[in-house]
């Protein structure tokens, strides 16, 4: 005897979709009566996704061929909203929505209904990063200072941090056997008459090593700076069998190709400073020391954008990103990401100018550490803000040694320098590429001055100079 009679197999064969649906509201009813307190029911009623949907309306094609959409841009709009509240990976947030009946019905999915998956997932976020990058975080913010209306003034406290990218550090032999695998493997999808010809020539051994090459753990270091000179020999070799087949290539494959011929390029540059004869071709080649290498080297073909950060004795590889936050609330007003090397103090004016951008003020106060003291930084700020937010940080140590600083050192009204015991100078010239003059006192100017020991470093010629560092950015300073 059939556990489910004829005449109602009829009836859900003919009625199966709104049954299901039916059910499925039956049941959410239900779930959402008992779980009133869940913060997705209390953020279903308190967030208008309205604005998102309508900022992501152009994802899915609004005419042509094809099958109506299985995953409205309704959906996507929540689960993407969903996926960053709880900070899921893209296979956590697919193993969630078929598993957690809650979160489908917030996102909007029938009790029965398949669900995105990760890759589905993945063209989203995707898309809104290069399409709508700033859509979810001005959107969420506005409804946030709608209900808390404070959030749109008062101080504001600041801060830089690491953010670690999601690559390894490959070291040099690393990134330029990395690299040069991804332009070869791209040709020999694309262009493999190209990649034919490449191979042919190309001193294979010299760039990738041979198939059984030793760990470089175990050679010395002589042995390990041949290997590295090697690697480079076979990465130039490469870019000058690469440039005359570039334009060639179709698009996409071409700007792809140029984007890691220009990587490789400065991945050379960065390490080495080296000489070409008359045909291109390598000739002397000699490691730069770590003072004089480039200040955003590529560290990593996975994340090109990763940059080294060093804080103190901490080194990552990643993302500078600078962050403001209501002091009293904690809700963050603008968060900005730059490469790792970027200087701590480079984010702060842009904190400012994004907010009186996208939002249409400047906080009236900014508490920032030490990093925003600079008088350039606050001159930025000032700039950005058209004089509206005061920027409170410590200003560095100016002190060398015990001796006179620039605070100690007054002005006449003729640009000459005057020092605390009295004696001027207007000898001056511009202090390279910084934002500074560079001061001069004679050695005849300073002669029998009482005040010596407290201007002149322990050990000076009493024939030497005294130099007086003054910034552009004195009068921020003071």
């Amino acid at each position: 005897m059939a556990i489910v009679p004829e005449t109602l197999e009829q009836i859900i064969r003919t009625f199966g979709r709104p049954l299901e649906a039916w059910y499925s509201s039956q049941v959410y009813k239900k779930l959402v009566a008992r779980n009133a307190k869940h913060i997705l029911v209390r953020l279903n009623d308190l967030i208008d996704f309205g604005p998102l949907e309508v900022g992501c309306v152009s994802y899915l094609h609004s005419s042509g061929p094809g099958a109506k959409p299985t995953h409205t841009v309704q959906r996507m709009v929540r689960i993407q909203f969903v996926r960053c509240l709880y900070n899921w990976s893209l296979r956590e947030t697919e193993e969630q929505l078929d598993s957690n009946l809650l979160l489908r019905w917030f996102v909007g999915y029938g009790i029965l209904e398949p669900v995105a998956d990760h890759s589905t997932l993945d063209r989203f976020e995707q898309w809104v990063c290069t399409q709508q990058h700033r859509l979810y975080f001005d959107t969420i913010l506005q409804q946030i200072e709608a209900a808390f209306p404070e959030v749109r003034a008062g101080v504001q406290v600041g801060d830089t941090y690491a953010c670690q990218a999601n690559a390894a550090m490959e070291g040099l032999i690393g990134v330029l056997r990395h690299t040069s695998q991804l332009v070869m493997r791209w040709l020999s999808q694309g262009a493999p008459e190209i990649h034919a010809v490449l191979l042919g020539q190309l001193d294979v051994v010299q760039l990738f090593g041979p198939v059984d090459e030793r760990n470089g753990y175990y050679l010395s270091e002589a042995e390990q700076q041949q290997r590295k000179d090697c690697t480079v020999r076979g990465a130039w070799q490469l870019l000058q069998l690469l440039v005359p087949h570039l334009e060639s290539l179709a698009k996409p494959l071409k700007t792809e190709v140029s984007e890691r011929v220009a990587d490789l390029r400065k991945i050379i540059a960065d390490e080495y400073s080296y000489q070409v004869d008359e045909h291109n071709q390598l000739q002397a080649l000699v490691e730069r020391d770590a003072k004089h290498k480039g200040g955003y080297r590529v560290a990593s073909a996975t994340d090109r954008e990763a940059t080294y950060r060093k804080h103190g004795e901490d080194l990552a590889l990643g993302y500078n990103v600078s962050l403001a936050a209501h002091a009293e609330t904690g809700f963050i007003c603008e968060i900005q990401a730059a490469t790792g090397a970027e200087p701590d103090q480079a984010g702060v004016a842009r904190l400012i100018e994004e907010q009186r951008e996208q939002r249409g003020l400047c906080p009236e106060k900014l508490i920032y550490d030490q990093a925003a003291g600079a008088g350039r930084t606050r001159a930025e700020v000032d700039r950005v803000s058209f004089g509206q937010t005061q920027l409170v940080a410590g200003i560095p140590p100016l002190s060398v040694g015990g001796r006179f600083t620039p605070e100690d050192f007054k002005f006449d009204g003729n640009e000459s320098l005057i020092c605390p015991a009295g004696r001027s100078t207007n000898c001056r010239y511009r202090a390279g590429k910084q934002d500074a003059w560079q001061y001069e006192f004679s050695a005849k100017t300073c002669r029998d001055c009482p005040l010596w020991s407290h201007c002149h470093e322990d050990g000076a010629r009493l024939t030497g100079p005294r130099r007086v560092f003054i910034s552009d950015y004195q009068e921020q300073i003071r």
